[in-house]
């Protein structure tokens, strides 16, 4: 895993949900699950809630229907916020799969902003590890 991210599933998760491209969400509400695979089915699963005036996180699930399900590891997840891997790759690659209405599916990777660090070089002797 890269070393310029480490921590939990729920600071990814809070991370990605403060970095959404706002102007491209949907307008109405709209509920997208995001499952890791290979994360404890306690810590696996978090829900985005769409408002068109926030967006909330959930750790629990909240009850509303699921438009959108995207499923992938912790590590792609991560390769894709920290801008190592193109979301349209993963997607391509099966590495992240979504699962709901086709707009979402086509959207989804416009709404998705890179890390405020994705653009930071890693020291050489990172690199070489």
């Amino acid at each position: 895993m890269d070393c310029r991210w480490q921590g939990s599933p729920v600071l990814l998760m809070w991370d990605l949900r403060r970095h959404l491209n706002r102007e491209r969400l949907p307008q109405s509400s709209t509920c997208v699950m995001f499952w890791f695979r290979d994360v404890a089915a306690k810590r696996s699963r978090y829900w985005l809630r769409i408002e068109p005036t926030d967006v909330d996180l959930c750790l629990t699930n909240t009850g509303f229907e699921v438009q959108l399900t995207v499923e992938t590891t912790i590590r792609t997840m991560v390769e894709v916020w920290v801008g190592d891997r193109p979301i349209s790759s993963a997607v391509r690659d099966g590495a992240i799969s979504l699962t709901g209405a086709s707009k979402l599916v086509r959207d989804f990777p416009r709404w998705l902003k890179l890390s405020p660090f994705a653009s930071v070089p890693l020291p050489v002797d990172a690199v070489a590890r």
